[in-house]
């Protein structure tokens, strides 16, 4: 049926969000529209609003219709509102969905994850959960090339107060193994010049396993802020690192700061007492 010829139904009482719609358009590009819409005898929609909308934002002109004929008003409107709501009564197996996510997660597929109606964030959580519940998770697999080796049996190869020259000259960059928060450590790095530019990724005060599904899960935490401070602990620890790289940028410098999402109340805080304007927030998708 043509899209233009469908009339949405007036008294659907189903709201769908934008966020909604993105997923199921992304879902329909990534496995086509394999699940009709259902029209009245006048085209009148009644299952399948989000869906048409979706086709919408993909410039599609047709979408496989079901024309029911044999219903009366009444039972239009039922069906409508069932159709909305018996999925709702479901629950999902958390342990089998995060199996599966896990299994997709590690495939290199030709279609964005996205598409199945979960965030990146939630699959994560959701496979962190499975694997948190089974012990670790992966233990079957003895050959990751990403396991990390018993501290305790390695001698380690770079040590606080470690400087890594790469290149030569002035154009050589360094990387320092130290305390950001410590002005000895901006004097071991730059001598006395001054920054251009800062970006910084400082730790986000939680423990690495919460912060995202990164290969075996075996990394260990930060040094400082991992989970440990306070909020108003850790806007300070924020505050003293805004602090330095102040003191040894020059003048006019853009500084770009990263940080998880559940802790952006802090470095809003910790960055109106150091810098004279918040010029931009970027969101990464």
């Amino acid at each position: 049926i043509q899209i233009d010829a469908i009339i949405p139904h007036p008294g659907n009482p189903r709201l769908h969000t934008k966020k909604q719609i993105r997923h199921i358009s992304r879902s329909i590009e990534a496995f086509g529209f394999r699940i009709p819409v259902v029209v009245d005898r006048d085209s009148r929609l009644i299952c399948g609003h989000a869906r048409v909308e979706a086709c919408r934002l993909l410039s599609m002109t047709r979408v496989p219709a079901v024309r029911v004929t044999d219903l009366d008003d009444v039972q239009v409107r039922a069906l409508m509102i069932a159709d909305n709501r018996l999925t709702e009564i479901s629950t999902w197996d958390d342990k089998l969905l995060g199996e599966h996510l896990s299994v997709l997660s590690d495939l290199e597929l030709d279609f964005d994850l996205e598409c199945i109606g979960f965030d990146y964030g939630e699959i994560e959580q959701r496979i962190l959960t499975v694997e948190e519940a089974v012990g670790g998770g992966h233990e079957e697999d003895d050959h990751r090339s990403d396991e990390l080796p018993d501290p305790d049996e390695i001698i380690p190869i770079t040590r606080p107060g470690d400087v890594w020259i790469m290149g030569e000259g002035d154009r050589a960059h360094r990387v320092l193994c130290g305390d950001c928060t410590d002005p000895a450590s901006y004097k071991r790095v730059l001598d006395d010049r001054l920054a251009a530019i800062v970006f910084t990724d400082p730790p986000y005060n939680l423990p690495a396993k919460t912060i995202g599904r990164v290969c075996s899960g075996d990394h260990g935490d930060f040094a400082m802020a991992a989970g440990e401070m306070t909020p108003e602990q850790f806007t300070g620890f924020l505050s003293d690192v805004m602090q330095r790289l102040c003191e040894h940028s020059e003048p006019g410098s853009i500084h770009y700061l990263f940080m998880d999402w559940r802790h952006a109340s802090e470095m809003l805080a910790a960055g109106s007492a150091r810098y004279a304007d918040f010029k931009n927030l970027c969101v990464w998708v």
